[in-house]
């Protein structure tokens, strides 16, 4: 946008409006930082930082504390370059250069969104390369992240640097080009410099680069003696204006009026080819050393007294408006001198001002400084040692007041805004006073100061009820927060969970004014008295939930002005969790217009089906919020026409949800043709039904900007008078494109302040020229049917006129039905087997009878029945195997809303195992008999196997395992017949039957077996093996004695036992240690042994 406004750097406070008088009295501090390390550490540079923060740049010599990435020795310093945010938190730093001496001393946002650097160099090593030796200039170009880009030596073979005074340090500027000029000063006469005649005390010296580094050309400024350059200003025409000194007059600054007697102070004016075409001599024993633009025609130029009258004989500063002409205008009776304060028993005192950014015309005229200042010891408001920071005002000088300690301290420039807020920085090596937190040595100090009185604070979860927010416990935004005086009302909503109310004297209560359902605030109110400005009271509130209380919200909104057919749309998708449980595993849904196509989401949807996206939130906390960006084509006519209706719909699951109506959000929009992008819509598409109001359901507002102007807009306030059909009370944030700072004032004015915004114009960024903010708001107590809810707002791009938005009208009427929500369910899985039988699905939302809605329900197209309790049956048995789909459908005069999912039916195995071995006949017991199972069907990918000897699986071989194979040692066999078995379960879920049985016969020659010489055709035979605590056998002679031994494997004898007179026997073992064990049978009248079987105990 094209901008008026007379610093254009400076921007509108944050928090409240700015008188239209000038500040009468001096600021207070509002927060102080120290920044560094245990070293000395400077800060010389500030300005805005692209987000609203602030890009600060210096010298350290540190390597802790604050400071990390240090090169070289800390004897020798670097570049540092801190990004810090309004509160002036460290968010990135970086320490730039090499193992020699380097600084920054100047830096500048960029119009790419980064920063560029100036500043002097030592090094060639570390981020330095190119050094042409000595001291050299540098610049250093970061994006927006610290990362450099490039850099660049500027010099020769002696020192060049930004200047050689402690008034100034040169300047950067970017030019209409996206390049850059530099302004210092050089003694060398080879490398980057050319055409210095000056002797070798140096000559002013520019240089011109392009947006990538290159040098363009240079040019020097001579005398006879020295010269200086402070500052530059590029001016649209392609000439520029320069301030510097010379210590003659002859060269380039033989002017008239210019005498020999230095230092004399020049103001040139120089053709784009850098010759002289005007010049102003600003006077003997003067330094000429800062310009500011205040538009096209006209600047400031500031430079420093040697007598400064007539407050005293000391140093101070001049202040001068000119026109590009370089012709003095009389501004209130003439230029305007700050000087420091007299006293005339001590030595000369003066002001020492750095810069450009040491001061600021505020758009009310006053015009402030920040200074470093030489103090006299018995100054009021000093604080000791060398210098105090010094912060006062001209045109007139109203105030000035000093800022430190004890010990060295002072600003060097500073971000000012028109409410009387400033941002100061410099240096400090003190740690009382006005300092605190030094980290030893010099630090970088940054000083917030304003005149007002503040009310501050915090909003948080309790979780514990303890009324103190523990390290668990997060901080809630979008609440309102109000500080009330009788009718007079301040608020603001909480940002990051905090809150701030400007304030003037007296007493207010402070209430949160959002209504929380199922929050107690803690305490209820608070009151802070204020007989004077300049004080602060915190105040945090806790947020006490009620246990238990399911609330889920969403809101779906348009980014984009006004449908267009064929065009390119964006919708955002916000659900949050306004109970006190936490969210687990909820789909969100978005049924969209079928003449939108789906191209992106910022999150892919777990699940497309037709126009249904489906996303699962697996977990969210308490008051969280999160959101999605949906991206959609539009249909081209005739499909989508001009007049033509787009719905939309997003639903949260609302399963035990104690306030449904918020679970659904319903988006109506008109496809038009051409339309003005500065827009408010609210989602219903201008009609409300009554009763929906009456139930809580909020209004949801969008209004969209952009900057069709033809430059940057550095800001934009949002303005929305709300009328006396809604509830200010009711207000909730739901999101905006940008950091905003909201306020209400009167009540019922909301006011965005999109501070720094740095709203590109569309011609250079169309889709980065955009913004929005989007709010829930309620209707008023009393808004009856046939009532017009209207809504309008106003949009301010810098200090251009307004641009008024639509006027949004929304009738409340019930003559159109409420649409229906969008159908959930419940007990549906994702797979199922055929024999598991008929399952029972609900629906969990089922339309109330004011809806007179119809409910379908189809699977696979088939409609099914909708049983009382609201569920529908569903027989995987009657299905085949594979993918089906079950739709729901409510429907009624209003609209038509479907959800749809995916089931599958498993197909059912029935496993089929295999039995062999590598032997079937055993004819020798050192014959390894191995039994392997086949998985031939249906086993699954991870089967289990049993091996055992008998069907019931009593005399088990191996135990159920994966193993498909077990070795069997031939001896526990039995002569003769053995059937083994095997038992495979399936590891599939889906079966006909879990289990499949398979055996096989193994046969143990007799020759295997015992058999007594004197019967040779008898087998004695021994059951079972293995065994538990008995055995059993057979083929005795019934007219022999036998004698019995089981013996140990290691040779303990466990039994001994005669028998006489049977054929067959039953030996009581009594439950042994497992093991294997030699039953030896011996012929008792003979004395000798018939023959020996190893058995296998089963153990205890």
């Amino acid at each position: 946008m094209l901008k008026g406004c007379l610093v254009p750097v400076f921007l509108v406070s944050l928090f409240f409006s700015y008188s239209a008088t000038a500040q009468q009295q001096p600021p207070a501090i509002i927060w102080q930082k120290c920044l560094g390390g245990s070293k000395d550490d400077k800060a010389y540079s500030i300005a805005r930082a692209h987000d609203g923060g602030f890009i600060i740049a210096g010298s350290s010599k540190s390597n802790d504390g604050d400071v990390t990435g240090h090169h070289g020795s800390t004897d020798s310093t670097d570049g540092w370059v801190v990004k810090l945010d309004t509160a002036g938190n460290i968010q990135w730093q970086k320490s730039l250069g090499g193992r020699l001496n380097d600084e920054i001393d100047r830096i500048i946002p960029t119009s790419d969104g980064g920063y560029i650097g100036l500043g002097i160099t030592e090094s060639n090593d570390g981020d330095v390369s190119g050094n042409h030796g000595a001291t050299d200039i540098w610049v250093v170009k970061l994006d927006g992240s610290g990362t450099i880009q490039w850099q660049r030596c500027l010099g020769g073979t002696n020192d060049d640097g930004l200047s050689f005074s402690p008034q100034s340090r040169g300047n950067i500027r970017q030019t209409m080009d996206n390049g850059y000029v530099i302004i210092g000063s050089t003694r060398s006469y080879d490398g980057d410099v050319t055409g210095n005649t000056s002797n070798a005390f140096g000559a002013a010296w520019i240089v011109k680069l392009d947006q990538s580094g290159a040098k363009q050309w240079t040019r020097c400024y001579n005398s006879s003696y020295t010269s200086q350059g402070y500052d530059i200003l590029p001016l649209s025409s392609g000439n520029y204006l320069i301030a510097a000194e010379a210590m003659d007059a002859s060269g380039d600054f033989a002017l008239a009026g210019a005498t020999a007697n230095p230092p004399n102070a020049y103001l040139l004016k120089v053709d784009s080819n850098r010759n002289p075409t005007s010049a102003q001599w600003m006077g003997q024993r003067n330094n000429c050393y800062a310009l500011k633009k205040i538009n096209e025609a006209e600047f400031m130029l500031v430079n420093v007294l040697q007598n400064c009258y007539p407050m005293n004989p000391n140093e101070g500063f001049n202040v001068s408006k000119y026109d590009t002409a370089i012709k003095p205008f009389n501004v209130g009776g003439g230029s305007y001198s700050f000087c420091a304060p007299n006293n005339p028993t001590y030595g000369s005192q003066g002001v020492h001002l750095k810069g450009e950014n040491g001061l600021s015309l505020l758009s009310d005229g006053t015009g402030v400084l920040c200074a470093a200042s030489y103090i006299f010891p018995n100054t009021t408001g000093y604080h000791g040692g060398d210098n105090d920071g010094l912060a006062g005002t001209f045109s007139p000088q109203t105030w000035f007041k000093y800022f430190g300690g004890a010990g060295d301290d002072g600003f060097n420039e500073m971000v000012a805004q028109n409410d009387y807020t400033y941002y100061m920085i410099g240096y400090t090596n003190s740690n009382d006073g006005d300092v605190s937190g030094n980290y030893g040595g010099y630090d970088c100090w940054i000083v917030k100061m304003g005149n007002t009185n503040i009310i501050k604070g915090s909003v948080f979860l309790d979780y514990n009820l303890n009324g103190v927010r523990d390290a668990n416990e997060p901080l809630v935004n979008s609440i309102l927060v109000q500080s009330s005086q009788g009718g007079t009302t301040f608020s603001s909503s909480t940002y990051n969970g905090v809150y701030r109310n400007a304030v003037d004297t007296g007493v207010y209560t402070t209430t949160v004014l959002s209504a929380v359902p199922y929050y107690t605030a803690v305490p209820i109110s608070a009151t802070s008295t204020f007989h004077s400005y300049n004080n602060t009271d915190s105040i945090s509130f806790a947020l006490q939930p009620v246990p238990g209380k399911r609330d889920y919200q969403v809101n779906l909104f348009s980014m984009s002005a006004f449908p267009r057919p064929g065009q390119s749309v964006a919708y955002k998708l916000i659900y949050a969790n306004v109970g006190t449980d936490t969210l687990v595993n909820k789909q969100v849904r978005v049924i969209k217009d079928p003449r939108a196509a789906f191209v992106s989401a910022s999150v892919a949807p777990l699940l497309i089906s037709g126009d249904t996206l489906i996303w699962n939130i697996s977990s969210m906390a308490p008051r969280d919020t999160s959101s999605i960006i949906l991206n959609m084509q539009l249909a081209a006519p005739p499909l989508l026409k001009i007049g033509d209706t787009l719905l939309f719909t997003a639903y949260i699951d609302s399963t035990g949800d104690l306030h449904t109506i918020d679970n659904t959000s319903v988006l109506r929009q008109i496809g038009i043709g051409s339309f003005d992008p500065n827009d408010k819509e609210e989602v219903n598409g201008g009609v409300v039904r009554a009763d929906d109001l009456g139930k809580g359901k909020a209004l949801l507002y969008t209004i969209r900007f952009q900057n069709t102007g033809t430059d940057t807009a550095f800001r934009v306030i949002v303005r929305d008078t709300l009328g006396s059909k809604v509830d200010p009370a009711t207000l909730e944030m739901v999101g905006a494109s940008h950091p905003y700072q909201l306020n209400i004032r009167q009540g019922n004015i909301l006011e965005w302040r999109f501070e720094n915004i740095l709203l590109p114009d569309s011609t250079q960024d169309q889709t980065a020229s955009h913004g929005y903010v989007t709010y829930r708001i309620k209707a008023a107590a009393g808004v009856a049917v046939g009532d017009t809810i209207r809504n309008g707002a106003s949009i301010y791009f810098d200090l251009n006129e307004p641009v008024a938005t639509n006027t949004q009208l929304t009738v409340v009427t019930k003559s159109v039905l409420l649409p229906p929500p969008v159908p959930a369910i419940s007990g549906l899985k994702t797979d199922y087997c055929p024999m598991e039988g008929a399952q029972k699905v609900r629906i969990t939302n089922i339309p109330a009878p004011s809806y007179q809605a119809t409910v379908t329900v189809k699977i696979d197209g088939s409609v099914t029945a909708v049983a009382s309790d609201s569920s529908f049956s569903l027989r995987p048995d009657t299905l085949a195997a594979g993918q089906h789909t079950i739709v729901v459908v409510f429907s009624n005069a209003a609209e038509s809303d479907t959800s749809s999912w995916i089931f599958r039916v498993d197909a059912e195995v029935t496993p089929v195992v295999s039995l062999g071995s590598n032997i079937t006949t055993v004819t020798s017991l050192s014959q390894s008999v191995v039994l392997t199972a086949v998985n031939t069907a249906g086993g699954g990918t991870q089967p289990k196997y049993t091996f055992a000897k008998d069907r019931g699986f009593t005399s088990l071989l191996q135990a159920e395992s994966s193993l498909a194979s077990v070795s069997v040692d031939p001896s526990t066999l039995q002569v003769g017949n053995n059937s083994c078995y095997v038992r495979m379960k399936t590891s599939d879920s889906c079966y006909t039957m879990q289990m499949a049985v398979d055996s096989i016969v193994i046969v143990r020659s007799p020759v295997t077996g015992i058999v007594d010489v004197d019967y040779p055709d008898q087998v004695i035979n021994i059951y079972s093996n293995p065994f538990v605590d008995h055995l059993h056998i057979t083929g005795l002679q019934s007219f022999k004695n036998y004698t019995f031994t089981l013996v140990r494997s290691n040779g303990q004898v466990v039994l001994r036992q005669k028998v006489s007179g049977q054929q067959e026997v039953n030996i009581e073992t009594g439950v042994l240690a497992s093991g294997v064990y030699l039953l030896n049978i011996y012929d008792s009248k003979k004395g000798r042994l018939i023959g020996a079987a190893k058995l296998l105990s089963l153990g205890k």
